[in-house]
């Protein structure tokens, strides 16, 4: 049941297209996903894809998909596989209303789980995504999808919006800022956040949310981006915090979004080049955003010394040897520890402290051998001398998942296991088996 100031609220932002807003949440919510065609063509995936998937038009890569809530689009091993990412339409549109490039040096402060940053990294390929959550638990979430996606120029981190301002002066070619909020375009989604609702925490959701965007915004380089979005229709969480925002901080303004955004929104309160999605207007559930452009001549500058430790020599050794015995193509980048494992690590200073991982982890050196790490071969399997291709929607994929060995024909030795062309995880071959190295806290029983 909807609060009823919550539907006093939404009558007066709405007027006349109330009612069709009331109908609109009597429907099931809207599903969606995003390919990862780094790792997998369309029609390859569409071929074992059980489900009808419409096209999103603003998002590259996005589909609607019509599949009922208890379908669990997640249990497919192509998802294993990081071939897709779970994310509903509404919540693809604000990045999408970026000019990106693929140079960008991008920090997304408030990532978990991390749907905004993949979006971004499927752009960025010659640049880095710092992706930050401040909820530990919820940070552990954004790097084990991370890991899933595959993408190999991520620094994932754990602080607060402060810290990140201290971290980085004017750095930044898009900072996205999708703040923590009240949730009332999720309502259809998840009715448990509606009875969670109350004007006080629409207050204390946009005092923190300007507290977040202040800290965000001094991150941005001069001529960069901030993308402000929540998932509510409050004005107090939108509208209002970007009107504040702008008046306080005179070298932002806001930029006007491309036409096939406009098409699927409608305008913000008084400030039509922010946007509103309504469930009611497009396939989805609530969005707002708004993109604010720096104009400054600010320096850039990182104010920590880079804290990825160079390896010893033996350690980079043992490294390069492994490469060689069990690569056809060596991963490239800066080799470095990183805590206490050995990773490929972007071209960008790694923060001193609360770094989940940043590249990818190759793993640990233990007793003169090197251990690789699950991401190492998520990340960069596909370049493997050894690995099987399991089929997407055969048994031996989801014995794999499920921690089972699989047999294979290929020569002993460390390999790459594959699902449908995408990298799945690792094993190592013996005798005609593979033995099964996927993570013990990823494995899951899926259907026959």
């Amino acid at each position: 049941m909807l609060d009823e100031k919550f539907t006093d609220m939404m009558k007066k932002l709405l007027g006349a297209d109330y009612d069709a807003f009331a109908a609109s949440r009597e429907q099931a919510a809207q599903r969606g996903i995003c390919l990862n065609e780094e790792r997998i063509d369309a029609k390859t995936f569409f071929s074992c894809f059980p489900y009808v998937c419409e096209k999103i038009p603003y998002s590259p890569g996005g589909y609607c998909i019509d599949a009922a809530d208890d379908e669990k689009i997640g249990s497919h091993p192509l998802h294993f596989a990081g071939a897709f990412y779970s994310q509903e339409p509404s919540a693809q549109s604000p990045v999408c209303s970026v000019p990106m490039k693929s140079d960008f040096k991008v920090l997304d402060v408030c990532a978990s789980p991390g749907g905004k940053s993949f979006q971004a990294a499927r752009i960025v390929k010659d640049g880095v995504i710092v992706s930050n959550e401040i909820n530990a638990s919820r940070a552990a979430v954004l790097m084990g999808n991370t890991e899933r996606q595959g993408f190999t120029n991520m620094i994932v981190t754990n602080t607060d919006s402060k810290t990140l301002a201290s971290w980085y002066d004017s750095v930044f070619d898009l900072v996205i800022c999708d703040a923590p909020c009240s949730g009332e375009g999720m309502f259809r989604k998840d009715p448990a956040a509606a009875d969670m609702w109350s004007e006080d925490a629409v207050l204390m959701c946009a005092k923190r949310q300007r507290e977040i965007v202040s800290n965000a915004a001094k991150t941005v380089k001069g001529g960069g981006y901030l993308l402000y979005s929540t998932c509510t229709f409050s004005k107090e969480e939108n509208e209002d915090v970007v009107s504040d925002f702008l008046s306080e901080n005179g070298d932002f303004s806001l930029v006007e979004p491309p036409q096939i955004l406009k098409d699927c929104t409608v305008g913000g309160i008084n400030m039509p080049y922010a946007r509103r999605f309504y469930p009611h207007v497009a396939r989805g559930e609530g969005q707002f955003f708004a993109l604010m452009r720096r104009n400054s001549d600010a320096e850039p500058r990182i104010n920590y010394t880079d804290g990825a430790r160079p390896l010893s020599k033996e350690d980079e050794r043992l490294i390069r040897t492994f490469f060689s015995d069990n690569f056809d193509e060596i991963p490239r980048g800066r080799l470095a520890c990183i805590g206490k494992t050995a990773s490929i690590v972007p071209d960008f200073p790694v923060p001193p402290y609360s770094v989940f991982a940043a590249g990818v982890k190759i793993g640990e050196i233990e007793k003169g051998r090197v251990v690789p790490h699950h991401q190492l071969f998520s990340s960069y399997g596909t370049l493997m001398k050894r690995k099987i291709d399991l089929a997407p929607c055969g048994a031996e994929a989801k014995k794999y998942i499920g921690g089972e060995t699989v047999s294979s024909d290929i020569p002993d030795g460390w390999c790459a296991v594959l699902c449908g062309g995408c990298a799945l995880g690792g094993g190592k071959a013996v005798g005609g088996v593979v033995k099964n190295h996927y993570p013990k806290g990823l494995r899951r029983k899926i259907g026959s």
